[in-house]
């Protein structure tokens, strides 16, 4: 890995700014002393003035000198430097220097000085959320428009951590000021359900009111706020997050208890929005005849509150509201009676379901999988896995269970994700296994040809880490899986034997590639499309001979770019970069005879501009004619990129560079990394990722659902409400506790829970 040393030799000049030799180095390369040149731009009378410095010294530098002189100022220890390299990196639109940190501490203690030159688009490029506090620190020595915009462009550094120092913040600042802070906390709240009361205690406070004395046994300080909001005059949370306050409020109403004081209260909540549903599920637990008559009267009016009044009613043990949730169609009423229901009611559900038409379970599974990943509708509740637990023994006795039923199970329902339903699904046969879904709920006639690059690969799926049958199966038992998929190969039924062969080129089973390679040749001769590409990634000296003996030969039109790619990958080209080889037909055919005459490499280069090419991973392809064509890229690789291709490369100080400012939250850098944030795909960085979502819109956009479909293969569901959940809830609750258990499958791409053994 030479590329990497160099990379990081250029890059990592002046990684330490006290060593005397990064200022030589330097001063060599610059022809001046590199302090003083900082030093000048960073004294500068005022801002204009600085940026016309930096921008003349910026037009005498290349890409790395540039880089260089930004980390060794960054890291100086004079402030004058410091300014100055912050100034001169303002066109940097991704820094991902480590120097970031000690030059936020400086420059955001003088931001605002008459002596400081430094603008707000400075500090966003240092600023992490490890520094935010000292921002909000600094924020009442500003201008007050600025103080504002600062503080709302700094949202997206913003974590749970900081909703105590942002209401002791709104409680001191300027009412405008305040109300930016107020609508930060809210959001950062909302995604996290951390520090609810602090916040709500402080909204209360920032419109003057006051908890009152009271018999009622809610918290008073919840009560005062589901008093505020019922108010004709309602609390003005500021910003338009009086939803989301409601939201707030409806969370921690549904964890406390109220009494028969409360009915006038919960009597004006019934048409605040949000609030509602929550106010009315709390009468589950009364039992006095004034709240029941209120439980009734929405249901005789058909209320927007009657399907939650029948679950208060449920839980008070009416049995007809009971199976009239239970029966329905709609997702909520499903969630809302299973939580109302006892355990020996789930269980006679669970069994109902079970004995019921193929059609109708499926049908039932899909509703229960809607569930699973977080259906967003605030009458409804969040997933508990008691619910359905009574699934897996049932399904276990069950002897003439469907099995496409219970292929359905063990991709939705957590608790029947276990070894021996996997061992149950792998005793049928193949056959059965693997056939199609009814036609009401698979359209594809069973003849019909397969789309091979999506088949049916999760027909049904759960949450993270639940990618369908097939990955479950895959990681479970991989051995008896592999062997059914092998009998399957061989079945006389088209769609088993082409999902038996898509599931296996996924596989990479290399044991197969005769029996693949006999597969591929009869599409062939019917006219059907070939997965070349996919066969060269197995490999197999079967294989190979007939992609080399096609490629020899003048092939059809549609056949030609999946051949070139097949024969490229068989000589070494990457994966990553062979997916995204981009060949236009004129291409094809050059391409074609120069990766017979000269190879893999040569054929890349000749298809490529020089300005523009198709995957970053060839800057990890060690062939020479492509070491040749990237080394201008190389010379001007920015840092963030070369950090990127450290990380994937397994450079432990990249990986260790790139953790760092992930997890210091800069403003700047936290939305560049691509598949550097997981590079390795550790687990060890799961609660992290996870924690993630739990922040503010854009650093869930822009970085954790990235990060977690890197490592899952797929993006979770959630709203923007972040209901009936928020997703850091969600996810800690489901996946945490079986990251032990989790498995990389390459059918889903990305890991998967491995069944665990029955009573473990």
């Amino acid at each position: 890995m030479r590329f990497f040393a160099s990379t990081w030799l250029a890059l990592g000049l002046a990684a330490c700014a006290s060593r005397p030799e990064a200022h030589e180095r330097l001063a060599a390369t610059l022809r001046e002393d590199p302090t003083e040149l900082l030093r000048s731009i960073g004294s500068a009378a005022d801002h204009a003035a600085a940026a016309a410095l930096a921008d003349a010294l910026l037009e005498r530098l290349d890409t790395q000198a540039q880089h260089a002189l930004f980390r060794f100022g960054l890291g100086h220890t004079d402030e004058r430097v410091v300014f100055g390299a912050a100034i001169l990196m303002r066109h940097e639109s991704n820094p991902t220097f480590e120097e970031l940190r000690p030059a936020a501490r400086v420059a955001i203690a003088r931001f605002g000085d008459p002596d400081c030159p430094l603008s707000d688009d400075e500090i966003l490029a240092v600023l992490g959320s490890v520094d935010f506090e000292a921002l909000l620190a600094r924020l009442p020595l500003l201008d007050p428009e600025l103080a504002k915009s600062l503080l709302a462009q700094a949202h997206r550094v913003i974590r749970a951590e900081h909703v105590p120092a942002l209401c002791r913040f709104a409680l001191a600042s300027s009412p405008e000021l305040g109300d930016v802070a107020i609508e930060l906390a809210c959001m950062v709240v909302l995604y996290s359900d951390r520090h609810l009361e602090h916040f709500v205690e402080m909204a209360l406070a920032r419109q003057g009111r006051r908890p009152e004395p009271s018999s009622s046994p809610l918290p008073p300080t919840l009560r005062a706020a589901l008093h505020a909001l019922a108010d004709p005059k309602p609390l003005d949370v500021g910003g338009g997050y009086g939803s989301s306050f409601s939201t707030v409020c409806a969370r921690w109403l549904s964890r406390s208890t109220l009494s028969e004081v409360d009915l006038d209260l919960i009597e004006r909540l019934r048409r605040i929005p949000v609030i509602c549903f929550a106010a009315t599920r709390a009468l589950a637990a009364l039992h006095d005849a004034r709240s029941a008559a209120m439980l009734r009267r929405e249901i005789d009016e058909g209320s927007h509150l009657e399907l939650t009044a029948r679950y208060a009613l449920a839980c008070r043990g009416d049995e007809q509201a009971l199976e009239d949730l239970l029966t329905a169609e709609d997702l909520s009423s499903l969630a809302l009676g299973l939580d109302a229901a006892s355990v020996s009611r789930r269980r006679d559900f669970a069994a109902e379901l079970l004995d019921s038409e193929a059609i109708v379970a499926l049908k039932r599974i899909q509703d229960l999988a809607c569930i699973v990943r977080g259906y967003a509708h605030p009458e409804c509740l969040e997933y508990d896995e008691a619910w359905l637990a009574e699934l897996e023994p049932l399904a276990f006795a069950a002897a003439a269970l469907d099995i496409a039923v219970l292929r359905a199970l063990v991709a939705v329902v957590p608790a029947c994700a276990t070894a021996r339903l996997a061992e149950k699904l792998l005793a049928a046969p193949a056959e059965q296994l693997f056939a199609p879904l009814p036609p009401e709920l698979d359209p594809r006639e069973e003849d019909e040809e397969i789309d091979l690059e999506d088949l049916g690969l999760a027909e049904f799926e759960g949450d993270l880490g639940s990618a369908g049958c097939w990955p479950f199966l895959e990681v479970t038992r991989p051995r008896e899986f592999r062997s059914k998929l092998r009998e399957g190969l061989a079945s006389a039924r088209p769609y088993v034997r082409d999902l038996c062969a898509v599931l296996l080129m996924r596989l990479r089973a290399v044991e197969v590639d005769v029996e693949l390679l006999r597969w591929a040749q009869a599409r062939e001769e019917r006219g059907e499309d070939v997965p070349w590409f996919e066969l060269a990634a197995i490999g197999g000296p079967s294989i190979g001979r007939a992609i080399d003996e096609r490629l020899s030969e003048e092939q059809r039109s549609e056949d030609s770019r999946g051949l070139v790619l097949a024969g490229a990958v068989l000589r070494g080209m990457p994966l990553e970069v062979a997916s995204a080889w981009q060949l236009d037909d004129r291409e094809i055919a050059e391409a074609r005879a120069l990766l017979l005459e000269r190879g893999a490499g040569a054929a890349w280069v000749a298809s490529q501009e020089e300005d523009d090419w198709d995957a970053i991973e060839a800057f990890l392809w060690m062939d020479p004619d492509v070491q040749r064509f990237l080394a201008p890229q190389r010379a001007e690789l920015a840092p963030e990129l070369a950090l990127e291709l450290g990380a994937i490369a397994g450079d432990p100080e990249s990986r260790r560079v790139v953790r760092e400012l992930l997890r210091d939250g800069r403003y700047a850098s936290h939305h560049v990394w691509g598949r550097a944030r997981t590079a390795g795909r550790d687990l060890s960085q799961l609660d992290f990722w996870i924690e993630e979502t739990g922040t503010n819109c854009c650093r869930y956009v822009d970085s954790a659902q990235q990060a977690l479909e890197d490592l899952f293969g797929c993006e979770p569901e959630s709203s923007m409400q972040q209901q009936p959940e928020p997703l850091s809830v969600r996810l800690r609750r489901q996946l945490l506790p079986r990251r032990d258990r989790l498995r990389w499958s390459r059918i889903a791409n990305g890991y998967v829970v491995r069944g665990e053994d029955h009573g473990r």
